[in-house]
């Protein structure tokens, strides 16, 4: 298996390196192709060119793409991370991908997750499941779970496509035919005999302070009252934030921590409503508890610092990185140590920043925040004889005296 990465600022490289893949002998030689592309673009027009040409110039490749984060706002100074356009190449020599494609209804998520699931059982030696979200507002979880029924140690692994709060546009998914809708799902299912699939949860968040419960709700997405006093109350007392500053910005360092099916997942308060509400941009549910939490950039470090270490061990060839915003926010440039840790591992890996992360396993998770995932892939045994595993005392590169 061979993964390459091409980056660009600019849509007229992109569409001109596109043209040249199919020239590659690795490329040639592949028994499958995949080509995803990940964008800071919220121009139709210009991701419909770039779905044309990749249908024009590599119509034997499966191609996916979504909408992504690159800049970001913190401590009153923007920031970049990477290129506006990424275009990412898996070459397997041996491996099989199928393209999954799925309407998502209101309120038919677990229709749709029980058909996803006998899809699924259907592939032969299915070992990851990438995926692709247009919606916003497309609650996941019981449609992962569902998806995942007899097949739990495959992990489901992808993200919702970015939004651009700013000017309100909603996410965007596109594969060769062009952009899907709002309520559609891109699905691909890798498969092989020796195609070996590795997929980790980062979190590294402390909680703190006492337990809270959400006592009530208006949708998946929206807190009226925790212990019976708006939610925004809450904010006040133990962030000390007003209605006004509970954005993304102000409260990325204090995530509330919950817990989804033994795993502790993270939800960040998104805005605020005018009835005392706070939005949160991944599903929360009436009568969960849950607590404050802060961040020990230490903890984090190590976690994280560990799972590139498993991931050089295990001698991986191809490496996806989706990584929360809000860790961003958080830790500003110190998110590039963070990530490097990862790309020395594999230089040519995808970073993705979308707007949700999403990773079903082993019967926990679900939509995610505040997290880093990765997806790894291996076609055959290990390569290298040499290898040595991370012990966990050795402290991470970056580790500070506290």
């Amino acid at each position: 298996m061979i993964q390459k990465q091409y980056e660009t600022d600019e849509a007229e490289e992109l569409l001109r390196t596109i043209q040249r893949i199919g020239e590659d002998p690795d490329y040639q030689s592949a028994k499958t192709r995949v080509l995803e592309i990940y964008a800071e673009c919220w121009e139709e027009e210009t991701l419909q060119r770039i779905a044309a040409m990749a249908r024009e110039a590599l119509p034997d490749a499966v191609l996916v793409g979504m909408t992504n984060y690159v800049h970001y706002w913190t401590k009153g100074e923007e920031m970049k991370q990477g290129k506006v356009y990424s275009a990412n190449l898996l070459l397997f020599e041996r491996s099989e991908v199928k393209v999954l494609r799925y309407n998502i209804p209101e309120d038919e998520e677990e229709v749709v997750g029980r058909v996803f699931n006998m899809d699924l059982m259907e592939i032969p030696d299915l070992k990851a499941v990438q995926l692709f979200v247009g919606g916003a507002y497309t609650v996941m979880d019981d449609l992962l779970r569902l998806a995942s029924k007899g097949i739990e140690e495959v992990p489901l692994f992808g993200a919702k496509a970015a939004v651009n709060m700013e000017r309100r546009i909603f996410g965007k998914i596109f594969d060769a035919e062009g952009l899907l809708g709002q309520t559609e799902m891109l699905a691909l299912a890798f498969s092989g005999e020796d195609l070996f699939a590795r997929a980790s949860y980062n979190l590294g968040w402390t909680p703190i302070g006492k337990e809270m419960t959400i006592t009530r709700t208006s949708s998946e997405y929206l807190v009226d009252r925790i212990d019976d006093v708006p939610a925004t109350e809450i904010y006040r007392k133990y962030l000390g934030l007003s209605p006004e500053q509970i954005i993304v910005l102000n409260t990325s360092e204090f995530p509330i921590l919950l817990n989804h099916g033994g795993w502790t997942v993270g939800r960040t308060g998104a805005q605020w409503r005018k009835n005392g509400e706070i939005e949160f941009s991944a599903p929360v549910y009436e009568g969960e508890k849950f607590r404050f939490s802060y961040g020990n950039p230490n903890e984090i470090f190590r976690e994280t610092y560990g799972d590139s270490r498993e991931i050089e061990y295990e001698c991986m060839e191809g490496l996806f990185v989706v990584a929360c915003g809000n860790r961003q926010l958080f830790r500003g440039k110190d998110e590039d140590c963070e990530i490097d840790f990862y790309r020395s591992v594999c230089p040519n890996m995808v970073l993705a920043h979308g707007n949700d992360e999403i990773l079903m396993l082993n019967g926990a998770g679900g939509e995610l925040n505040s997290a880093l995932i990765t997806l790894s892939f291996r076609e055959g045994e290990p390569k290298r004889a040499d290898r040595v595993k991370w012990d966990g005392k050795k402290a991470c590169p970056t580790e500070r005296e506290e």
